[in-house]
């Protein structure tokens, strides 16, 4: 079954409210995400995130941990929601964003996804989420340090950032957002480098480099951008 707008919100709202036992791959946790999970939801329920990405709430994941098996797994992008007799797939993320806070209010975003009850299908679905949980890793008090400074980092600049509801694109270029609110770049560094480097961006590319493994986070940079 093909679902979206308010009628998939209101679905995906209803199973996670439901099951008892789930098995939970989503990107990114937002901070109602304990609100959707139903209260007899069994302490063996298993959520996958991608708690480094900085777009997790951690304030979230630590109330989920006291619920439910939670780990992460880095640059998880997917959106799946698994009981032992239905599956969800789509684009939601386990926040108000994704999921809508009420059956008449629709996800911030535009969302699709699809309802599977096939035998085949959701062993295929187990078996996939099965392998992530095997190769994610236990969430520990460091991660959610680590996790608690991205989140501050994220919440800083993204205001600044978001396109107008009511806009197409961007009025402003990413010069022009700097310069306009420059007190939300004073932590941010904006890397240009090519394939053949002069000495000084070279030398500029690994300061940033090495800043950011300091802090635990991989820096590269790409050609043709």
């Amino acid at each position: 079954m093909f679902l979206t707008s308010k009628m998939g919100s209101a679905f995906l709202r209803k199973f996670l409210d439901a099951e008892d036992h789930l098995k939970m791959a989503g990107a990114y946790v937002g901070g109602d995400a304990p609100k959707f999970i139903g209260k007899k939801l069994s302490k063996a329920s298993k959520l996958v995130c991608d708690l480094d990405s900085g777009a997790c709430d951690p304030a979230a994941v630590s109330k989920l941990m006291a619920r439910m098996s939670v780990r992460s797994y880095r640059n998880l992008h997917a959106k799946v929601y698994l009981s032992p007799t239905s599956a969800v797939v789509g684009s939601a993320n386990l926040s108000s964003n994704g999921i809508g806070p009420s059956d008449n209010v629709s996800a911030g975003l535009v969302e699709a996804m699809i309802q599977v009850s096939d035998k085949k299908a959701l062993s295929d679905i187990h078996t996939w989420f099965d392998g992530i949980w095997e190769q994610s890793h236990v969430i520990t008090g460091e991660d959610l340090e680590y996790a608690r400074a991205a989140w501050a980092r994220r919440k800083k600049v993204l205001p600044g950032l978001r396109v107008p509801a009511r806009s197409k694109r961007a009025k402003k270029s990413l010069f022009e957002a700097a310069a306009a609110n420059p007190t939300l770049f004073e932590n941010v560094w904006i890397v240009f480098t090519w394939a053949n480097r002069s000495m000084l961006g070279q030398k500029k590319h690994d300061e940033v480099v090495a800043e950011g493994q300091a802090q635990g986070e991989e820096i590269d940079s790409y050609d043709s951008w």
